[in-house]
């Protein structure tokens, strides 16, 4: 029990400022830092028009409106030069979107290569835009700490106007304009927007000049965008976040963009019951994949799509690559397991990499392995690249940041991230010491597991659809807005490893009226827990879901945790 942490039971104060819920709901709204009936009302039922800021309050926004509107007027060629992911890459789809609708066709998009370019801007790029006649570049989602690269952009002739989300360095790079609010002048009361929802509080702004020919409110169709970015990005989904991630889904139930309902149909997306779960295991994934195993503007394409046959031809591809990439994944795994088996491994962290991997698909993979092996891990690869590029993931708090800066210049061309991840750019005579060397610093430092964070503990017994429609009424969860977590009790009534390959695993638990509710854990074993036995009484770590099959609703339980 000692890795469990029960939240606190509400005072009976705090119950009463939550008078209009249920029990289970007032809990979990308290625990959000939701803790009135008023805050509960936003929370749950928020009112799109009432509870956004204006555009206007992000610094520098009317400088660039103006700049944009300009370049319109003067037919100016303008490059959209947004990142790879699955925030950049909606967000180049929402800034075309708007210049075709208003008519504008002297533009076009650029998505750097996640292995040979990196992130945010790059000279080689910049002489490419300016080839093609362009004069400014908006970006997206990118370029806050481009100092060097904007000058040089500037020696071009190129104007930049930085639309972004990330830190900003001092000094700023000497950009047109920089709208981003991390600013530190900036007054924009939502610091944590993802790039394509600062993209998207641009196209307000445009919009709001008033002399375009659009309907009103035609904007609100962009929000399947928002949406996606917004939960893939992992920004807290709280305050605005929380309005483009609920709009967004609501909007996504409707949209009738064919590459994605082409990708709802290929995945086995329900359209009419989508969820935040489903963009981040079915959407997200498609998305990034053409950044980690291709090109990240097939994904854009994809999005982009006008017809159903266009759109098959963009979707099956990314399920290909995506495919290839999840292939790629297990391999590299398998070697990492085969590696530390035959070394006899016993060092706290897991420091290993080849030449022959992608640098792009290491995060992945150590996510896996910090999860199976409960240590830190620093992975890297150079791929088709030029330099042997790495990622790392912590486990157990210890900060991959603070191991990465204790290592520094000595060990690293590069490096960044925080406390749970980061990334790394290490030097070719460096890789064979990397992994003592981390461990050095890690000595005398105690590695617990990572604790589960429980929103209460039930039973079995309580585990029913009006609470599953109460626990429903949170979404969409993430950042700052987890999804619940609970700690059940219940007797085993059977257990098994089920799939093809026998590599997921059920846990049978039946109630006393006879209804049986089966708790799920995907790809891993009954050798991932401890022993159990039919007959047995365990309280098990987990979310509790309708799971949707053959048409019927059934409750289950996505096992987190045996304890």
């Amino acid at each position: 029990m000692s890795n469990i942490i029960l939240k606190d039971q509400l005072k009976k104060e705090d119950r009463d400022k939550l008078s209009n819920y249920s029990d289970i709901e007032a809990h979990l709204l308290f625990h959000r830092s939701v803790t009135n009936n008023d805050m509960a009302q936003d929370f749950l039922n928020p009112i799109y028009d009432q509870l956004l800021f204006p555009p206007d309050s992000l610094k520098d926004m009317q400088k660039a409106v103006s700049r944009v509107r300009d370049a319109i007027s003067k037919k100016e060629t303008i490059c959209i030069y947004s990142d790879y992911d699955a925030d950049g890459i909606p967000g180049a789809v929402i800034l075309s979107d708007f210049f075709e609708k208003i008519g504008y066709t002297d533009f076009f998009v650029y998505i750097p290569h996640r292995n040979r370019e990196g992130f945010g801007l790059n000279t080689g790029a910049l002489d490419q835009i300016k080839d093609k006649g362009a004069s400014l570049v908006i970006t997206i989602d990118c370029a806050s700490a481009n100092v060097l690269e904007v000058e040089y952009a500037n020696t071009l002739g190129l104007e930049i106007i930085i639309t972004d989300h990330h830190e900003v360095p001092d000094p700023l790079p000497p950009a047109y304009a920089i709208i981003n609010p991390k600013q530190s002048d900036c007054l924009y009361p939502e610091k944590m927007l993802c790039g394509s929802g600062v993209i998207y509080k641009f196209v307000v702004a445009m919009l709001a000049t008033g002399d375009f020919d659009v309907i009103d409110g035609w904007e609100k169709w962009l929000l399947d965008m928002v949406g996606i970015a917004t939960i893939s990005d992992m920004v807290p989904l709280v305050g605005e976040n929380r309005i483009f991630a609920y709009y967004g889904l609501h909007v996504l139930k409707k949209t009738q963009r064919p590459g994605l309902l082409t990708l709802f149909n290929i995945r086995k997306v329900n359209q009419k019951t989508l969820a935040p779960d489903d963009i981040s295991f079915m959407i997200t994934p498609q998305i990034n994949a053409a950044s980690r195993m291709g090109e990240p503007i097939l994904a854009f394409n994809l999005l982009k799509s006008k017809t159903e046959p266009e759109a098959q031809v963009f979707a099956q591809e990314l399920v290909k690559i995506n495919n290839q990439r999840k292939t790629e994944v297990a391999q590299i795994v398998k070697e990492i397991k085969k590696h530390l088996k035959e070394t006899n491994h016993d060092l706290p962290v897991v420091a290993y990499g080849n030449p022959n991997w992608q640098p792009s698909l290491m995060g992945l993979v150590c996510s896996k392995i910090a999860e199976e092996y409960f240590k830190p891990v620093f992975l890297w690869g150079r791929g088709d690249g030029t330099e042997l590029k790495g990622s790392c993931r912590s486990y157990a708090g210890v900060s991959v940041h603070d191991l990465l800066s204790k290592l520094g210049d000595e060990y690293f061309i590069q490096y960044g991230g925080h406390q749970a991840a980061g990334g790394f750019v290490i030097k070719s005579d460096k890789v064979g010491l990397f992994e003592k060397a981390l461990a050095s610093h890690l000595e005398g430092v105690e590695v617990k597991a990572n604790p589960h964070d429980c929103d209460m503990s039930i039973s079995v017994e309580e585990i029913t659809m009006p609470l599953i429609n109460s626990i429903q009424k949170l979404e969409p969860y993430g950042m700052s807005n987890p999804k619940p977590l609970f700690l059940i009790k219940g007797v085993v009534f059977a257990t098994k490893n089920f799939g093809a390959h026998k590599n997921h695993f059920e846990i049978t638990f039946k109630k006393e009226s006879g209804q049986v509710i089966r708790a799920i854990a995907f790809y891993k074993t009954n050798e991932s827990f401890r022993e159990i036995e039919d007959g047995q009484t365990v309280e098990v770590v987990g979310h509790v879901e309708k799971n949707l099959f053959a048409g019927r609703e059934h409750i289950q339980i996505k096992l987190v945790d045996v304890v």
